[in-house]
């Protein structure tokens, strides 16, 4: 599978409103692989020696690492739901 740019898949970049149109089921793995991908290097980045040990890199840092992830994870569990809504019917 070729990969994708973050402006070709719709659940890496935060876009209001969501186009729920342009998501589609091949953009899923993908993305989350990608994340969580950069959620480890951000989680090392913060261990690392130097970088000083305050509430503002260390706490917030540690809380904004989940924000794009929970992004995605929220757009394709919504689709998802939407998608199902629609083949209830």
């Amino acid at each position: 599978m070729p990969e994708q740019t973050i402006v070709e898949n719709p659940l890496l970049t935060e876009r209001f409103p969501i186009q729920f149109d342009a998501i589609k089921a091949e953009h899923v793995v993908p993305a989350i692989e990608l994340l969580l991908q950069q959620m480890k290097n951000r989680l090392a980045d913060l261990g690392k020696p130097g970088v000083p040990r305050t509430y503002e890199n260390v706490l917030l840092g540690l809380d904004r690492l989940t924000e794009p992830l929970d992004f995605a994870m929220n757009r394709s569990e919504e689709h998802t739901s939407e998608l199902q809504s629609h083949h209830d019917l």
